[in-house]
C-alpha cells in the first residue's frame, strides 16, 4: 500500500542567492543590482538580503539614496514610507505627515508603558478575549475618529486580530517609542523622570528595566548619559539593540571596553550578540581595543567568542594572529576553534595553507570531529 499524503506539509523559503538578489532588486526597479550586491559583499551583509520582504526594503531605499545605509536611517525611511498613505483607496481623513508621525510614535511609547501588542481600530476588538487592546482614544484624545482610524489603516500598521491592528514590525515600534521620548525631553521633560521610565535600582544596582531595554538601546544614539548609564550599568544593550553602527568609534571602544571588563571574568553568563548586530557594531578601528583586551586575558568563553565574531564581521586583518592561535590552541574550546577558523576563511589569511596541511596530514592538533568541523569551514 502507498502511504498517504501527510496531513500536514512544511515548506520553507530557501535563502535568495546573490545571483536571486540581483534579479529581483532589478525587478524592483533597482538599476543597478550588481553595484548593490557589490556594496552588501563590502559589508558582508548578504545574509541581510536573502528574504524578499527584506530585499524589498533595501531596493527602495537604494533606489532613493544608492547606498547601504545605516540601520537607523532604514528605519526612519521605512517609517515615513509607510506611514504615506494608501493610493488604491480614499482616505478617511486628511492628515500632514508631521501628525501622523506624531500620532504613531505616543501609539509606540504607550504599547511599550502598558506592554500591550494591540491596538484596537474597531468595535470586534472587545470579542477578542484575553490580553486588552490599546484603546487609541485614551493616547490621542485630540484626535477625531476619522483621523484615528484613518492613522490606523496607514502600511504602517498591520492586521493583527479581530477588530485590532499592530505596528508592522518590532523595531519600528521600538525606534518610535525612543523618538517620542526624545520629543519630550526637548519639551522639558527631566532626566530624572526619562531615567525612572527605563532604569530602577535594585540591591544597590541599577538595571535596565527588560521591557525598556531595546528603547534604551536608540536612545543612547541621541541621549548621552543615556549611554553612560548603559556603558556604566547593562554595556549589553549597547551591542544587542537599536543601531551599534551610528555610536560613534569612541562610543564603540567605550561600549566594547565596559562589556569585557563587566563581562569578561568568571565563566558563563548567558551572553549572547545577535549576528546582525555584530556585523553592525564591528569595526577596523576595533583593533586596538581588542587586542588589549585579548592580552589582558578574557575567562568568560562568551566574551572570547564575541570578539572572534567581531574580528570576522569587521575583517579585521590586524587581529589575524588572534584568531590563528585560537584555532591553532589544542588547549581552545572546539566551538571556539572553529569560529576562529572562520575568521581566518573571512580574512582569507595566508596561513589557512598551514592549517589545511595540519589537517590532512592528521595532525594531532585536529581531532577527527574537528577535522570534519574545519573541512566545511574551509569549503
Amino acid at each position: 500500500d502507498i502511504d498517504p499524503s501527510p496531513t500536514w506539509r512544511t515548506v520553507a523559503l530557501m535563502p535568495l542567492s546573490d545571483e536571486q538578489i540581483v534579479e529581483f532588486s532589478r525587478n524592483q526597479g533597482v538599476n543597478d543590482p550588481e553595484l548593490l550586491l557589490e556594496d552588501l559583499k563590502t559589508r558582508n551583509a548578504q545574509e541581510f538580503a536573502r528574504r524578499p520582504q527584506d530585499l524589498i526594503e533595501l531596493s527602495a531605499d537604494w533606489r532613493e539614496h544608492k547606498r547601504i545605509r545605516k540601520h537607523r536611517d532604514h528605519v526612519a525611511t521605512n517609517i515615513r514610507v509607510k506611514l504615506q498613505p494608501s493610493n488604491d483607496r480614499n482616505e478617511l481623513a486628511e492628515l500632514s505627515a508631521d501628525r501622523v508621525m506624531e500620532g504613531a510614535s505616543k501609539l509606540a511609547l504607550a504599547m511599550h508603558m502598558t506592554r500591550r501588542l494591540t491596538i484596537r481600530h474597531s468595535a470586534e476588538a472587545n470579542v477578542v478575549y484575553g490580553e486588552a487592546a490599546l484603546n487609541p482614544e485614551i493616547i490621542l484624545p485630540d484626535w477625531k475618529p476619522n483621523e484615528r482610524k484613518a492613522l490606523l489603516e496607514r502600511p504602517l500598521f498591520g492586521f493583527a486580530l479581530y477588530g485590532r491592528v499592530r505596528f508592522h514590525h518590532r523595531s519600528v515600534a521600538e525606534y518610535l517609542a525612543a523618538e517620542r521620548l526624545l520629543e519630550l525631553r526637548r519639551q522639558g521633560m527631566s532626566f530624572r523622570a526619562l531615567k525612572r521610565i527605563l532604569f530602577a535600582e535594585t540591591k544597590g544596582k541599577t538595571v535596565v528595566r527588560p521591557s525598556k531595554r531595546p528603547v534604551a538601546g536608540w536612545l543612547a544614539l541621541q541621549e548621552d548619559r543615556v549611554f553612560e548609564l548603559l556603558r556604566d550599568n547593562e554595556p549589553a544593550v549597547l551591542l544587542n539593540e537599536g543601531d551599534p553602527e551610528s555610536l560613534t568609534q569612541r562610543q564603540r571602544n567605550k561600549a566594547l571596553r565596559a562589556y569585557s571588563d563587566r563581562y569578561g571574568p568568571g565563566g558563563w553568563r548567558g551572553l549572547q550578540v545577535p549576528c546582525v548586530q555584530a556585523h553592525r557594531f564591528a569595526s577596523k578601528k576595533l583593533a586596538g581595543e581588542i587586542e588589549r583586551m585579548w592580552q589582558s586575558g578574557v575567562e568568560n568563553p562568551e566574551v572570547r567568542e564575541i570578539l572572534i565574531n567581531l574580528i570576522e564581521a569587521g575583517r579585521i586583518d590586524t587581529c589575524a594572529d588572534i584568531v590563528f592561535e585560537v584555532a591553532c590552541d589544542t588547549d581552545a574550546p572546539e566551538a571556539e576553534r572553529i569560529m576562529a577558523l572562520d575568521a581566518l576563511v573571512a580574512l582569507d589569511d595566508k596561513r589557512l595553507d598551514k592549517i589545511v596541511t595540519d589537517i590532512a596530514g592528521a595532525e594531532d592538533r585536529w581531532s577527527d570531529q574537528m577535522a570534519r568541523n574545519g573541512i566545511v569551514c574551509l569549503f
